[in-house]
Order: C-alpha cells, then sequence, then structure tokens
C-alpha cells in the first residue's frame, strides 16, 4: 500500500504517553505537531529535555525508516555544530518498535 493511501495513525495524546512511558519510561507533557503521513507529538519531558515522538505511517517501509535513522547518525557524527534529532533507545534497546493502532500497525520511533 502506498504511503499516501495508508491512514494515517491517530494516537490520542494519552494513548501517546502511555506508550512514551511503556517503551522509554519516560513522563512529561505532549504537543501534537502537523505531518501529512505520519502522527508526530513534541514531548517535553519532567525534566525539560525535548524530543519529537513520530508514529510512522503502518505502510512505511522499515528500510525507509532505517534509513532516517541512518543520515541523522550520519549528521551527528560529520558535524556537530548542525542541529539534528537522534533516535533514542527504548528500554529494551531498540530504536524502532511497531505498536499496534486502529491504522493498523503504526511504528514509534522518537
Amino acid at each position: 500500500m502506498d504511503t499516501l493511501q495508508a491512514k494515517r495513525p491517530s494516537f490520542t495524546p494519552e494513548e501517546a504517553h502511555n506508550i512514551v512511558s511503556q517503551l522509554y519510561g519516560l513522563s512529561g507533557k505532549l504537543k501534537s505537531l502537523p505531518s501529512e503521513r505520519d502522527q508526530n507529538f513534541l514531548f517535553t519531558t519532567s525534566t525539560g529535555e525535548q524530543f519529537t515522538l513520530k508514529f510512522s505511517n503502518s505502510a512505511e517501509r522499515r528500510e525507509t525508516l532505517d534509513l532516517q535513522h541512518s543520515a541523522m547518525h550520519h549528521i551527528a557524527n560529520h558535524d556537530a555544530t548542525l542541529r539534528c534529532p537522534q533516535p533514542h533507545l527504548t528500554q529494551t534497546g531498540e530504536t524502532i518498535t511497531p505498536v499496534p493502532s486502529e491504522a493498523e500497525a503504526a511504528v514509534s520511533a522518537p
């Protein structure tokens, strides 16, 4: 299925917070961010750290997400002056985790 035709993830902020708590052991506040085919939140921890929480479209290929992560690592390793988000590991050491949703299966990759 084409990523532009697949149903976009539609987690409520409460559901997204529960997922962050379960996967990353973090608590904080979520603010919805615009997105074309994914669902994104700005997550601010109770200590003030900020992360982008991304629920990828269920039709997005794993290889595409891995490529995005590789690009972020490459930028960070080659030019520390550029601000670029970095993938964070879940409590089980993963950067991409399948998450069930009404839009088939979404993937969390903060």
